[in-house]
């Protein structure tokens, strides 16, 4: 988790700054401001903006799968020199990128497969992590590299090609190898999660457990089916259970037009958009309750369930916000209103504001790309057999606690 901001003439710091409090650097030339803010993860800082001649990167997020000396971000310069703007492509992982060629009067903006990091853009190739820093802000779409040319949009490539209309797979074995990789990749020691006696944060709960990561659960106990939550914790070797009085509710109220960015949700519900504010959600209050603990605690990478419901079920015990309705159809020609959008993007964006208020990076295990991938290959049968088919699945293999068709998890 890192925060960054590139402007002309002003530029708004204060919310992104939070995103990276361990170092703040920033950097002028060629009549642009360069700032950014970093979270240190691994352990050897290295701050940013990223510059190897007339060519100025910046990166917030991780990359999984190019191996690196001292950065993960290091090898994006690299890549934009061997793959011109077609640099996103070769990148797996979660990612805002920014690179400006100065020489070249190229600038490029990339968002990972589903925007998991938020970035944002102006017609004067300004760019913020979070809306608050620039004027006209406009979001980089999802799955998307936008290269700009003298000023002016030369190309909107797609970042990630999913194949779709295709369903090979008659077994959940392979999403499961998906799902396992996908967290032992984000997983690192003194990482954390919420755990609910819902699918989601049961799923990261089991994997970890069977991994044998140091990882540590934090449970909000009410509102939980209190039989499946504690036979989950009891066999959790690190966790803190607890609840929030009315008091911690209302600190919790105050506090967060302080530190976090205003956010509103545009979910599609019962054929309208319905809009709401990141400060009355009950589900962001559990949350930064959770991750002000995980800061007291000196913890860093927070493991997040976001995805699964619009990936694997598409809402289908919500209805009034579901496309399919419970019923994925026998050919799923493309994205689909919550695969990017709808319920997605807001949530995305409720969990980057969080947690990055408190100075935490937050990794999306269920947005690996080959999980979804792994998803969209399955038969029709399988994606229908039960409730969020591929985790029922995996909690009948393991003999794991959980409540059957039931949407649970971090009331206040």
């Amino acid at each position: 988790m890192c925060g960054f901001l590139v402007y002309r003439r002003r530029g708004e710091n204060h919310y992104i700054q939070r995103r990276g409090q361990d170092c703040t650097r920033e950097v002028e030339t060629g009549g642009w401001t360069f700032v950014h803010n970093l979270l240190s993860v691994t352990g050897e800082w290295r701050p940013q903006p990223f510059v190897e001649g007339d060519i100025i990167c910046l990166f917030n997020g991780e990359i999984y799968n190019r191996p690196y000396q001292g950065s993960d971000g290091e090898v994006i310069i690299p890549l934009y020199r061997e793959y011109g703007e077609h640099f996103a492509r070769q990148i797996d992982g979660e990612f805002a990128i920014a690179i400006y060629d100065l020489g070249a009067g190229r600038t490029l903006f990339a968002t990972d497969a589903f925007a998991t990091k938020p970035l944002f853009c102006n017609g004067e190739l300004e760019c913020a992590s979070y809306a608050s820093g620039i004027s006209d802000p406009r979001p980089v779409p999802p799955n998307t590299t936008l290269s700009y040319e003298g000023g002016a949009l030369r190309a909107r490539l797609e970042t990630h090609p999913f194949a779709w209309g295709r369903h090979p797979k008659d077994s959940y074995d392979d999403w499961i190898d998906a799902f396992e990789n996908a967290l032992w990749r984000r997983a690192q020691d003194r990482c954390f999660y919420g755990l609910s006696s819902g699918y989601d944060s049961g799923a990261i709960n089991l994997v970890l457990r069977r991994l044998q990561v140091d990882a540590k659960a934090y449970a909000m106990v009410r509102g939980e089916n209190a039989q499946v939550l504690e036979a989950r914790l009891a066999a959790t070797p690190e966790k803190t259970a607890f609840a929030l009085s009315r008091e911690d509710i209302f600190a919790i109220r105050r506090q967060m037009p302080v530190v976090t960015e205003p956010f509103h949700y545009r979910i599609h519900k019962d054929g309208r958009w319905q809009v709401s504010s990141l400060y009355d959600d009950p589900a962001a209050i559990s949350m930064s309750a959770i991750c002000r603990t995980g800061q007291v605690e000196g913890r860093k990478v927070y493991l997040s369930g976001q995805g699964a419901d619009e990936i694997l079920s598409d809402y289908s015990l919500v209805p009034g916000q579901s496309q399919f309705k419970g019923v994925f159809p026998a050919r799923i020609a493309g994205p689909w209103l919550n695969f990017h959008g709808s319920c997605m993007a807001s949530y995305l964006g409720k969990e980057e504001r969080i947690a990055g208020s408190y100075n935490i990076e937050t990794r999306y295990p269920f947005l690996d790309t080959r999980v979804v991938q792994e998803f969209l290959y399955l038969t029709p049968e399988l994606k229908n057999r039960a409730y969020k088919a591929p985790l029922a699945a995996l909690f009948a293999r393991a003999g794991y606690p959980y409540e059957e068709n039931r949407k649970r998890g971090f009331g206040v």
